[in-house]
This record gives C-alpha cells, structure tokens and sequence, in this order.
C-alpha cells in the first residue's frame, strides 16, 4: 500500500512539474510573439516615412517658385516649371534627407562655400542601378540652393537663352548628362504637366 501511495505521489509530483513547466513555456512563447510583433512595427514606422500632404507640397512648390521666377527674369535660360520639376523630383517635395540636411532640393554635387554632405546616391551605370556615396552642396537657404543650381545649369547643361518649351529644356538636361536615369526626361515632363508647374512660366515670361 506504501508502495502504491509512494507512485502515486510521484506521479502527482511529475504532473505538478510538467504542469508549471507547459505554463512558463506559453508564456514565453506569448512574450516572444509580442516583443517580435513589436519589434516589426517599430522597423515598419521606421521605413515607411508620411508621404507630403497637398498643402504641404503647394508649399513647398511656392518656395522654389518664387526665387525660380526671380532669377529667370534676370536670366531667361531656365523656365521656371523645370526649376520647380527638378526639385519636385529630386528631393520628393522637400522630404528627401539632403533637402532636410542641407538644404540641397536639387541633389547638385560638389561643395558650395566649403560646405557638404555625404549621401548615398542611386546611378543607373552600363544599365544598372548602382549606389555609391558622393558629396552633395550644403545651402544656407533655399534660395541659395536656388541660385546656385541656375548657374551650374546654365554653365553646363542648357547654354541657350529663351528656350520657353519645357519639353525642349527638359530634353537637353537628358542629352547633356544631367542624370543618369534614362528616363528622366521623361518624368520631369510628367511631373511638369501633373503639377501645372507651366504656370509659373507664364507668369514669369509675362511679367
């Protein structure tokens, strides 16, 4: 009888064990799962950054107009629908790091004033995309960035005075090597005609 109530204690002892044991392993299979959940949304609120409401990319497109206008009523070279379409594209309205860091919408290279940046940059080489690090000019203001883009673009990429279709400009910064995207073309007169950026043309031919 000893003997009998000796294994059923043991047995009653084993079952209490493994009870306890199945209860620390749910619980943290149930910690896991949460921390591995958690951990997934804070890469996915990492990687997925808000894309620029419309009022924000109406502001944005009014701060490159105005000096856009300003400088090619100076110098008619650049329309400014191409000025405010580069920079649209460039740094996704003003979103982009380089626009955020250094005030560069354009994603000009080189030093301004001594001033630069380090970035990552996707070229399209021998037909693939590749990235390499590169510095890029660091602008104390928009204007400046402004500026300074008209004049490398002027001196480098469109050399002709009072070219007044977009589509023309926009195809001589394809030929000359602006990009190495063999669509930008392309998509700068797209982002062109979305945006009515021809607007600003007008009124800085007109005024």
């Amino acid at each position: 009888m000893k003997h009998a109530r000796s294994h059923y204690a043991e047995g009653l002892l084993f079952l209490t064990v493994l009870v306890i044991a199945l209860a620390v392993g749910l619980r943290y299979m149930t910690n896991r799962k949460t921390a591995t959940n958690s951990s997934k949304q804070v890469a996915q609120t990492t990687q997925e950054l808000p894309y620029p409401t419309a009022t924000a990319n109406s502001q944005f497109i009014s701060q490159i107009a105005n000096p856009a206008i300003a400088i090619y009523q100076k110098s008619p070279r650049i329309l400014p629908s191409i000025v405010i379409g580069q920079a649209i594209l460039e740094s996704n309205f003003g979103t982009s790091k380089l626009y955020l860091d250094a005030n560069n919408p354009f994603g000009v290279k080189g030093t301004y004033n001594g001033s630069s940046v380090v970035f990552q940059t996707l070229e399209n080489i021998n037909g693939k995309n590749v990235y390499q690090s590169a510095n890029f000019r660091k602008y104390p203001t928009v204007k400046d960035a402004v500026d300074d883009y008209y004049q490398v673009v002027s001196q480098k990429f469109i050399t002709q005075d009072n070219i007044q279709s977009y589509r023309r400009l926009a195809e001589m910064l394809q030929n000359n090597g602006y990009a190495t995207d063999p669509n930008y073309a392309k998509k700068l007169i797209r982002t062109i005609v979305k945006y009515n950026l021809s607007k600003y043309d007008i009124e800085a031919i007109n005024q």
